[in-house]
């Protein structure tokens, strides 16, 4: 198994970014807390009262389907934090997951710290993930960098280089979800995916405190340790023209949505 990288954050502007790009690779960067104390602050309590009563769309986890599938629902932050104290007794978990901060959290916004040692022209928007123990995130690929910071709590990261792509089972690059892998990456079955074995994962530890850095491109699934967690995620625009495997991947659905966008367009100004 590779391990990450690891890096000290450093207080210049663009230092931390330009090493990691440079890396091209998985790196955890240590030293937050040293340079941005008040993200110590952070814990259910302290984001409940600052985004309580306001209503949100949050992912439940789907009965009788593969574990790791999520349906999204309605409701409001007051009631998640009710039910997220409660432990969702006798009934699925649901996660705060990936909640717009620029668009649906501005007052947490100014408050995050770590952006501002981003470049500006690069970072695209930030999300906010508040979570019971024993949520996962199935294995996936996005086309943006991302810094995901640890704030409460601990994740597991289970990552795959781009060039594994060709074994982990992924979904056809034209169906409609060409970034997840059918592998289940905390507990793979060899027997079902023998190619797997051919692959090189990383395994990585975040508790409170640390940032990740992950390319655009490479496969993670993410799972929370038996306790609630808060994580912050910064996506940021990758350099073109990026990882080839992981463009070949997701290209067509690029594509699609592109299409999408551009007849509707056309439409709405040929109505008005």
């Amino acid at each position: 198994m590779d391990t990450a990288s690891t890096l000290l954050l450093r207080p210049t502007v663009g230092e931390t970014y330009q090493a990691c790009v440079k890396l091209n690779r998985p790196v955890v960067i240590t030293g937050v807390l040293a340079i941005f104390p008040n993200l110590a602050k952070w814990d259910i309590d302290y984001v409940r009262k600052i985004i309580n009563n306001k209503k949100v769309l949050v992912a439940k986890q789907s009965v009788g389907k593969e574990f790791g599938v999520w349906d999204q629902v309605s409701t409001t932050t007051a009631e998640y934090f009710k039910r997220l104290a409660e432990g969702f007794k006798d009934e699925p978990l649901q996660y705060m997951a990936q909640q717009d901060i620029d668009a649906t959290h501005p007052e947490l916004k100014d408050l995050i710290g770590i952006d501002q040692l981003l470049p500006k022209q690069v970072v695209r928007h930030r999300a906010l993930w508040i979570g019971p123990g024993g949520t996962r995130v199935r294995l996936h690929m996005d086309p943006e960098d991302n810094f995901f910071l640890q704030v409460m709590g601990s994740k597991t990261f289970h990552l795959f280089s781009p060039q594994d792509t060709p074994n982990l089972y992924a979904h056809s690059p034209f169906s409609k979800s060409p970034e997840l892998s059918q592998v289940v990456a905390c507990n793979i079955d060899f027997n079902a995916h023998p190619k797997a074995r051919n692959t090189r994962p990383i395994k990585v530890e975040l508790t409170a405190g640390d940032l990740l850095f992950l390319p655009a491109y490479w496969w993670h699934e993410v799972v929370n340790s038996p306790k609630p967690s808060i994580s912050i995620n910064i996506w940021c625009r990758t350099k073109f023209p990026g990882n080839l495997h992981g463009m070949k991947q997701l290209m067509p659905k690029s594509i699609k949505l592109w299409l999408s966008s551009t007849i509707k367009k056309i439409v709405s100004k040929k109505s008005t």
